[in-house]
């Protein structure tokens, strides 16, 4: 209790900084603990503009409460406005939720998430961004991953991946 109150002061200032120095149409999303949980959040030049609640269990953050609806925003910009959604934590990962959000008729689907294996960028995200005809802006924190190349000198090779943007 004591450390996820600690995380929530620090994400409080997290948002604060960051609005500070955000210019109108400038945006950040990340994921940040509000309220309690664990959320995707959107955030402006006047602070907090849209939160997106973690919506399935996760190993990593299974001491949050869950959401159970997704939020469309609607996020203006200078020439117009678009719809875009945001998931956090595992929830790219499953499909039906991908499919849900493409349905909602989005534009962009953003998600700050903690990469766990390379696949998840290489393949999964690309897939269902080609799948459902949506764009997928998708951010972690840098990790660095060992794959093993059968060429012949039986090289390794270390892949950093801090996410992708697809743009169909």
């Amino acid at each position: 209790i004591e450390q996820l109150a600690q995380a929530e002061a620090l994400s409080k200032q997290v948002i604060t900084r960051v609005s500070a120095v955000l210019r109108p149409f400038q945006y950040l999303c990340t994921s940040l603990i509000v309220e309690g949980k664990h959320q995707a959040v959107l955030i402006n030049e006047h602070g907090l503009m849209a939160t997106q609640p973690q919506l399935h269990f996760c190993q990593r953050y299974q001491w949050t409460s869950l959401g159970n609806e997704l939020n469309v925003i609607s996020l203006p910009l200078e020439q117009g406005c678009i719809k875009v959604a945001m998931l956090t934590a595992d929830d790219v990962n499953i499909p039906e939720l991908v499919s849900l959000v493409a349905l909602k008729g989005i534009h962009l689907l953003l998600v700050p998430f903690d990469i766990q294996n390379p696949n998840e960028v290489e393949h999964s995200l690309l897939s269902r961004a080609a799948e459902h005809r949506i764009c997928i802006i998708a951010a972690s924190h840098e990790k660095s991953f060992t794959q093993a190349f059968s060429d012949k000198n039986n090289k390794t090779k270390v892949r950093k991946f801090t996410g992708l943007i697809a743009n169909l």
